[in-house]
């Protein structure tokens, strides 16, 4: 088992963590120091099982629509050559407008 997974992903500056902030996923021992509204996710710890794999899931809100792109610049693990991961959000829709008239 890998203790202590770790890693910080910067959002583009169109993304923010929701509000309220939900972090879940299958991984145990998760602790990170993201915040509601907050730029990136740190995450801070994470057991990750032998010859195994999870996930870190975390709610994101956009403030564009269009494509956005975040990549995981930074983690302890090794090899430190190994490239980071990355996740495309694709908003399609803007938020709805409301309109009302009296006769």
């Amino acid at each position: 088992m890998l203790t202590g997974a770790n890693f910080t992903d910067s959002y583009p500056a169109t993304v923010v963590n929701a509000t309220p902030l939900v972090v879940g996923g299958t991984c145990a021992g998760v602790t990170h120091t993201a915040v509601a509204g907050g730029g990136s996710f740190d995450l801070t710890a994470a057991d990750i099982p032998a010859s195994g794999s999870c996930t870190v899931t975390v709610d994101v809100s956009a403030t564009a629509t269009g494509v956005n792109t975040t990549s995981v610049l930074n983690t302890n693990e090794a090899p430190a050559s190994a490239a980071g991961g990355s996740d495309t959000l694709t908003v399609n829709y803007a938020a709805p407008t409301i309109a009302k008239s009296f006769a």
